[in-house]
């Protein structure tokens, strides 16, 4: 039978036909002329770098959001735990995944990975979990991102000296920051469509852009004359989270910035060389998350003063007071930068998320009418029906 554009007009066949091959760039058509949905890997598989480029914005995208651990846990325990949940947390974590991204290469990670183990059903269940979180996910960081781009004109605006640099919606309307969060989308979604090539490369330069300004803030922290690393040592239990609240939230805080590595299992099947590629990759990103949640949190604690009241976003203000207004405005530009690395992240493993649901729970034609097996993986999958049927 015909693909279905056969019947349109040439100039929208075409158009409907390149557009296709970036959203499915190995379809190809059987002796049959059925299509084939069977996809294969890419003939540019990811590197070692953009799938850690790929593994740093899953976990973290930067060191935004481990400020508020200081409060609430004081500076000996927040700096102890960011040391110690990499080893205890994070490291078998990753160990697995890299293990079981080998062991088994193909797209869709922990649902193929639960799947072989107990199941369809199971697998299914986590799918959708998954893939709810996601959606909800999602939609948070084109609001953050607008969040953060606020802060940026804020600062721009109060350097420029003039009067409304204390008004949060300077310069930006309601309608432009709707504009600016459909783009934001529109551009994850287009890196997307065009491969993981794209989105590898571009997670791995952001990688590079997010980390340059903590990089400038330790530098300048170890430059002031007044730093007294002695706080480090500080282990007043005063400072402890107090009360089952306080040590929910403060655990919660810690183990969630150190999570996510499973997440770079989704891209199995389009790496090079996985056996060597995901543990360099991976342990590459704990060292360097570590690093970046560890130094600039110990080298501002170090210098800056009244961290009791630091809150999320802090690293603007601590660059200011720090390296004064070009580094301010470095950290608050970087943490739009991470926003637009984190969802072209979170898009990329999302979609091997769905794919890696179809490919392990792939039912019958007679139950559900689907006669097409759909897996980005050249491993065939193992056609299992959820209600039990072979």
């Amino acid at each position: 039978m015909a693909a279905a554009w056969d019947v349109l007009p040439t100039w929208l066949n075409r158009g409907l036909r390149g557009i296709n091959t970036l959203a499915v760039p190995f379809l190809t058509e059987d002796d049959g002329g059925e299509d084939d949905y069977d996809l294969l890997p890419p003939p540019r598989p990811l590197t070692t770098l953009q799938l850690m480029g790929i593994a740093f914005f899953a976990v973290s995208g930067s060191a935004y959001g481990v400020e508020e651990i200081v409060p609430a846990g004081g500076p000996f325990l927040s700096l102890l735990s960011l040391l110690l949940a990499p080893v205890v947390w994070s490291a078998p974590m990753l160990m697995i995944t890299s293990e079981l991204s080998v062991a088994l290469p193909r797209s869709g990670g922990y649902i193929v990975w639960i799947e072989e183990s107990l199941g369809a059903m199971p697998s299914l269940l986590n799918g959708v979990s998954n893939l709810l979180c996601n959606v909800l996910d999602c939609s948070l960081y084109p609001l953050l991102l607008t969040q953060y781009l606020r802060e940026v004109f804020v600062i721009a605006a109060a350097r420029g000296g003039g009067d409304d640099a204390v008004n949060p919606s300077v310069g930006l309307s309601e309608a432009s920051l709707g504009l600016v969060r459909l783009l934001l989308v529109g551009l994850a979604a287009g890196l997307n469509v065009i491969g993981i090539n794209v989105v590898g490369a571009a997670a791995g330069v952001l990688m590079l852009v997010v980390s340059l300004p903590f990089v400038a803030l330790v530098a300048a922290a170890a430059a002031q004359p007044h730093a007294d690393p002695s706080v480090w040592f500080d282990a007043d239990p005063r400072a402890f989270p107090s009360g089952r609240s306080g040590w929910y939230f403060f655990g919660c805080l810690i183990l969630w910035n150190c999570c996510g590595y499973d997440s770079a299992g989704m891209v199995a099947a389009e790496v090079r060389s996985p056996r060597s590629a995901y543990p360099r990759a991976l342990w590459g990103t704990l060292i360097l998350t570590t690093l970046l949640y560890v130094l600039p949190l110990a080298a501002a604690l170090a210098t800056a003063t009244h961290w009791e009241t630091w809150e999320p976003g802090q690293y603007a203000a601590l660059g200011a007071e720090l390296g004064g207004p070009w580094l301010e405005f470095a950290l608050a530009a970087a943490s739009v930068v991470s926003m637009v690395g984190v969802l072209c992240t979170l898009l990329c493993t999302s979609s091997r998320a769905i794919a890696g649901m179809d490919s392990t729970g792939t039912s019958s034609p007679t139950t559900l009418g689907c006669s097409t097996s759909f897996s980005l993986s050249s491993k065939p999958s193992m056609n299992v029906n959820i209600t039990g049927e072979n």
